[in-house]
């Protein structure tokens, strides 16, 4: 008896009807991104491109409606915008083959400026809602103790010497994993208890290709397992251990995003073999994420929550049902919608797993423990989003 092949779900087309275009949804995503694409209309008359039919707006408002109404392909994509029309593109006769081979020529670095030039106002609006409120560990290194810009979150991919001691001769510090097997050589202990290790060392051998690097290790207990950590910040006073920790931990966040794109917005499915191709569905699934990521911060504020209690998924799955409220007369903000208290069933705000665990901010934990200086405290009534102002 034959087996059936396994298939890899990241690599197998979806297949469904496009979503119907919301009016509120649209008018927000045209609000945002025209202002962008219309700063690179020099730009694209310097590339020698011509005013045609297919133009920026006409690309990016088609790559944006792939990507939010989920349409099956270039060919219902046709059919809509020969029929109604999508975002801020009104009803054009365009044949197939024409926007087949626009995808395959029009050039993707247009893209890539849109959303670099899309990002710093959403900067902008993020640094305006105060209401949510950061990480504590966040909070606590950047309010009080380190300048902006001046520690990083790095993966092994950068684990290296050169690298490393480049960053601290320019007064910037990081966060990293040590790589197993690594040798290093303990100079001074700061505390060795049963939950925690923190320990002065130096690694590599003195060698023009592993210099000598002084760092901090930082060792947490997890059940069985001592995750280690390095930082170049070797005052416990300014960054304690375990705000050390929580810091790096929070890099994952990079990997959510990763993740969200791929399985959320179909990256691991690619249109078609060709590079630009590729490069152009690349630019424009970022694009899209960044758009999905402002109206999450925005429900965050509104709720007064950290962003990392929304997701992002159940935002985009829950645009169906806004639409559905907003025919009806229910609804007419996606934010409001989003964030009210009968609407919590949609999953947009993340059940808990874990308790809240308060952070231990205390330089040596198994020597202080006065509860005042122990525990992370929030601060005073300041606006939380000073800390990571440019």
């Amino acid at each position: 008896m034959s087996r059936s092949r396994k298939t890899n779900r990241d690599h197998a087309k979806k297949k469904q009807r496009p979503m119907v275009e919301d009016e509120a949804i649209a008018n927000q995503l045209e609000a945002l991104i025209t202002p962008a694409i219309t700063s690179q209309e020099n730009y694209y008359r310097q590339l020698g491109l011509r005013d045609r039919i297919l133009n920026l707006p006409l690309m990016v408002a088609a790559v944006l409606t792939l990507l939010w109404r989920d349409v099956a392909g270039v060919r219902e994509l046709t059919r809509i915008l020969a029929r109604v029309g999508f975002l801020w593109c009104n009803p054009t006769q365009v044949s197939q083959q024409a926007i087949s081979q626009r995808f395959l020529t029009f050039p993707a670095e247009l893209f890539e400026r849109v959303f670099k030039q899309l990002l710093p106002e959403l900067r902008k609006a993020w640094l305006l809602r105060n209401r949510r409120p950061l990480p504590e560990s966040i909070q606590f290194t950047s309010s009080n103790l380190v300048a902006a810009k001046t520690l990083l979150l790095l993966d092994r991919g950068f684990y290296h010497f050169h690298f490393w001691l480049q960053l601290i001769d320019q007064g910037i510090h990081f966060i990293t994993r040590l790589k197993k097997g690594a040798s290093i050589k303990v100079e001074q202990v700061f505390t060795d208890s049963y939950g925690i290790r923190d320990r002065l060392i130096r690694m590599g051998s003195g060698t023009k290709r592993t210099p000598f690097v002084t760092l901090r290790l930082i060792e947490v207990r997890s059940g069985k397992i001592w995750p280690s950590y390095l930082t170049s910040v070797l005052d416990p006073h300014i960054l304690p251990p375990y705000v050390v920790a929580d810091l790096e931990r929070r890099r994952w966040r990079i990997e959510e995003a990763f993740n969200t794109v791929k399985r959320l917005l179909g990256l691991s499915y690619l249109w078609t073999g060709s590079l630009n191709g590729v490069q152009l569905q690349i630019w424009a699934t970022w694009l899209f994420y960044a758009v999905l990521v402002d109206l999450g911060d925005a429900v965050a504020d509104e709720l007064s929550l950290p962003f990392n209690r929304i997701s992002l998924e159940m935002i985009d799955r829950g645009l169906y049902h806004f639409y559905v409220a907003h025919q009806k007369g229910l609804a007419s903000d996606p934010v409001k919608y989003f964030a009210a208290s009968e609407n919590q069933d949609l999953g947009i705000v993340k059940q808990q797993r874990k308790p809240n665990v308060k952070l231990i901010v205390a330089p040596f934990p198994d020597r202080q423990r006065s509860r005042s200086q122990f525990f992370f405290q929030p601060f005073s009534e300041t606006p939380l989003t000073i800390g990571i102002q440019a």
